[in-house]
């Protein structure tokens, strides 16, 4: 719903027998906002959705949506304003066997999650923020919340975790093309291939 003001975003189910899509929860009612007010609403569900071995499956909402009665939005304008901010990313927990939903509250304030990966071996997630694009970490519970700061100049889309048990970033979006040269270059010093290692892409591609 980023392209309409003040849309909501719903997380669904897509049955493969039938091909028809059910929905499972609306995401300001999980998050206990008020359609229609004056904050950037909790307007998208991107690259955060993580199943367990279990069958349960954790995400957190993010947001690049603009409030019901603004034409656009500027996430940085809005990012400390007390009328117009997103209030932060949701964490939250579908369990299918029960068809239910739970809600742990905001894990990043004032930031939508753009990714999220579960480490089952550590039972933590790690997550990129949007607009500052720093990295974070959690537990199963939402809680021991750790901030490693800024991670990149934009926006993360892929995260992994490697055989070495590191989490690292399998792809860079850049603004332009000429940025996307110099990140090129970055990577050849520490002799990865792009784009087997590593993805570049300028965004006016």
């Amino acid at each position: 719903m980023e392209h309409t003001p003040g849309g909501i975003a719903e997380l669904v189910q897509f049955n493969t027998k039938t091909e028809k899509l059910r929905s499972i929860a609306n995401m300001a009612d999980v998050a206990g906002e008020k359609y229609g007010d004056t904050h950037a609403p909790q307007g998208k569900i991107h690259l955060s959705l993580s199943p367990a071995k279990d069958g349960v499956i954790y995400g957190a909402t993010h947001c690049t949506t603009a409030p019901l009665k603004d034409r656009i939005w500027d996430p940085w304008a809005m990012l400390t304003d007390d009328r117009r901010c997103f209030k932060g990313a949701h964490f939250y927990r579908y369990n299918p066997k029960f068809d239910n939903i739970e809600d742990f509250g905001i894990i990043t304030p004032n930031e939508g999650v753009s990714v999220m990966i579960l480490d089952e071996d550590s039972q933590r997630f790690f997550a990129a923020t949007f607009p500052k694009a720093h990295l974070y970490s959690w537990n199963i519970k939402g809680r021991d919340i750790m901030d490693f700061g800024r991670v990149s100049e934009h926006y993360i889309l892929s995260l992994i975790k490697y055989v070495d048990g590191k989490i690292y970033f399998t792809g860079v979006i850049t603004i332009c093309d000429l940025v996307a040269v110099g990140v090129y270059k970055a990577v050849n010093k520490f002799n990865l291939k792009i784009p087997d290692d590593i993805s570049v892409v300028g965004n006016d591609d």
